[in-house]
């Protein structure tokens, strides 16, 4: 065992640090153990090693946590987090160089991969609907449509844009939601048909059969008993 006097000639002493088995440790109970070079020069931990902190205390503020940092923190590489990023101030991400620009992923899924228990500001990109989406606090909403060529029959998502190019049909969705929206556009052809796959069009109990050419309309959903309505032609 070795002990190290962190004293100085003219200064108090101010504690007493013990080395057992490559563990540094204070003597006495309750006292911060502090590393401070003289003058400018850093604490740097060589290349190879890895600063571990194993304390798995949640931060719930800038001053709590395993790990609580008082100034502002320089990544060069990637940066990976397990839990949530909380910012009190603005989150930015930008590229160190006047001439070029870069881009902040946020996370990803389909439809099915929603959050069970959502909050009010969530935001998240819908690979189904290929637009992003986020959370009112009782529905989600896309910010988007996304654009299909339709060549044949097919059963449509929500936020989907139809481009009809012949006679087919278009199935609406199976389970839509409350504003669920989709559109039409019959591009070439005379006719088209909208399948209402078990629900209600327009308060009737059949498909919509489209014989105007040159249609284009939107469809909106309120809930299995009213079903869908023309919103816009």
């Amino acid at each position: 065992m070795r002990r190290i006097n962190t004293g100085t000639v003219g200064r108090p002493l101010l504690a007493r640090l013990v080395s057992v088995d490559n563990k540094l440790s204070s003597l006495v109970p309750n006292e911060n153990i502090t590393i401070e070079p003289n003058g400018t020069g850093d604490v740097v931990i060589p290349a190879g090693p890895q600063l571990l902190v194993q304390n798995t205390t949640a931060a719930t503020t800038t001053a709590t946590g395993g790990l609580v940092v008082s100034g502002g923190i320089g990544v060069a590489l990637n940066s990976y987090f397990g839990g949530n990023i909380n910012a009190t101030g603005t989150l930015t991400s930008q590229y160190l160089t006047a001439a070029a620009s870069t881009h902040m992923t946020i996370p990803s899924g389909t439809t099915a991969q929603r959050p069970g228990s959502p909050s009010e500001g969530y935001v998240r990109f819908n690979i189904d609907y290929g637009h992003l989406e986020w959370y009112t606090g009782s529905a989600w909403t896309v910010g988007g449509f996304q654009d299909v060529a339709v060549t044949g029959g097919r059963t449509t998502l929500s936020w989907q844009t139809n481009w009809v190019q012949g006679n087919h049909t278009v199935t609406l969705p199976s389970s839509p939601a409350m504003g669920d929206r989709v559109r039409f556009f019959l591009v070439s052809g005379s006719a088209m048909t909208v399948g209402r796959n078990g629900k209600l069009i327009n308060g009737d109990a059949a498909n919509l059969t489209v014989t105007t050419e040159d249609a284009a309309f939107e469809m909106v959903f309120y809930n299995n008993t009213y079903g869908w309505r023309i919103f816009t032609i």
